[in-house]
């Protein structure tokens, strides 16, 4: 640049400054005028001389120009300015250039060292996913390693319970051929004594005699006498009998489906729909069904096996059965546990009420006044059936309005040490004689 200037300049002032040969003598004259002429020639050639070193010194201020008069210095001012001039566009267009250029770098190092930390970052983010990847091939391959162990051995308590299985079934095959061979000597045993009753029989004159007319009579209490009658009597008034069996609503709640063996007047089906349950009642009695449906109950007149068994298994939330299980005998009570367990949700109630043998009065004074009685139900067998059954949380209830008050021995009130013994058998006497006539059992099928 520094040199395109100066010849620049150069070529300028060849062109402008005549050279100083090709300078034309001034006119003479005359003689006195001669020394004028040279004089001008030499100042011109001198001013010529001066006005060149001064552009070259401001072009290269390493040339050395000699210090000149006024009007050399008004010329260096001259072309100092010219040349200021000439440069100073492409001097203002390099600073810019280089401000913008200062600009632009800092803003790449800045850029730069963003991009750095941003990749620090990731590189940090892939070694972290790369150790948990690490985790969990090597989790794979431990589960790898485990899962033939663990089959091998599933297989072989799969095959040990197979073959414990098979032991039991072939066990259980020879119980029931051994079973079926005492069945069949029994069987072949009876007939020989059916034979033998036969021939007994002809002997006799005697009518043939089946199974079946010992098992259904034809003729029963209830066809000669009016049993509702009988039980408004002996049983209790309804509003009593309500007030006793109140204590079971407990177990029940509205929606629930409760079926009631053994109906009768219906105290038991008006308490559970008062609670917004839904009470069916079972009953053979043609009298008592009447006045349940007058009411406006659900009852229907059937035998109860019948009823249950036409049920669908797991189908209601409980089976009650109040003074009825003293009318069948052992066989049917272990038929009915097993029907109700069937028919029953799992988390359904039942409940048994009936007379407790256990005591002497209850005997005496009510289980021998109803000819409809079969058998009294011990309330430990009662528990043991329903165990037995499958029930769970079985209990025994004594209602409080069952015990004897009436005819109960007093312990005696004097001092001595054999009174207190004597005492504890009186009170021991009592129970027998005089405890609760009554008992429920309750239980839950779990």
């Amino acid at each position: 640049m520094e040199n395109i200037a100066r010849d620049f300049i150069l070529s300028d002032l060849k062109q402008k400054l005549p050279a100083a040969d090709s300078v034309a003598p001034a006119p003479d004259k005359g003689a006195d005028r001669t020394w004028v002429a040279r004089i001008n020639q030499w100042l011109q050639n001198a001013e010529q001389e001066s006005i060149a070193r001064e552009a070259v010194t401001a072009v290269n201020p390493h040339v050395h120009i000699e210090k000149g008069s006024a009007p050399k210095r008004l010329l260096k001012r001259f072309i100092r300015k010219m040349v200021y001039w000439l440069l100073q566009p492409v001097v203002v267009q390099q600073s810019g250039y280089n401000t913008l250029t200062n600009d632009v770098t800092n803003q790449l190092r800045d850029s730069i060292c963003v991009l750095k930390d941003v990749v620090a970052s990731q590189q940090a983010l892939i070694q972290e996913l790369t150790g948990q990847l690490d985790a969990v091939k090597n989790r794979i391959s431990e589960m790898e390693n485990k899962v033939p162990n663990q089959i091998d051995l599933l297989d072989k308590q799969i095959k040990g319970a197979l073959g414990a299985a098979q032991r039991e079934l072939t066990e259980q095959r020879y119980a029931l051929s051994t079973v079926t061979a005492q069945v069949a000597e029994g069987a072949a045993g009876l007939t020989e004594q059916g034979r033998e009753l036969s021939r007994i029989a002809e002997q006799v004159g005697a009518v043939d005699i089946r199974v079946t007319d010992l098992e259904k009579p034809e003729d029963s209490v209830n066809d000669y006498m009016d049993y509702a009658a009988f039980e408004n009597q002996f049983r209790g008034s309804q509003e009593e009998i309500r007030s006793r069996i109140r204590r079971y609503l407990t177990y029940f709640s509205a929606g629930d489906k409760v079926l009631d063996l053994g109906c009768g007047r219906g105290e038991w089906l008006e308490l559970l729909k008062s609670i917004g349950a839904e009470p069916v009642g079972v009953d053979l009695n043609e009298n008592t069904v009447s006045l349940c449906r007058r009411k406006g109950l659900s009852v229907v007149q059937d035998d109860l096996f019948d009823y249950l068994e036409r049920q669908e298994d797991s189908s209601l939330d409980g089976i009650t059965a109040i003074q009825v299980v003293e009318h069948l005998t052992p066989v049917q009570l272990l038929r009915l546990t097993q029907l109700c367990y069937r028919k029953l949700k799992f988390g359904g109630h039942i409940i048994f009420e009936t007379q407790n043998p256990a005591v002497v009065y209850t005997m005496t004074n009510y289980f021998l006044v109803d000819p409809t009685h079969i058998r009294p139900v011990h309330p430990t067998w009662a528990k043991y059936v329903l165990e037995n059954t499958g029930f769970s949380d079985v209990r025994l209830d004594y209602p409080e309005y069952a015990w004897v008050t009436d005819g109960s021995i007093p312990p005696l009130d004097i001092s001595g040490s054999d009174t207190a013994v004597f005492n504890q058998q009186i009170s021991y006497l009592n129970n027998l004689l005089y405890g609760s006539t009554d008992y429920a059992i309750i239980a839950v099928k779990n």
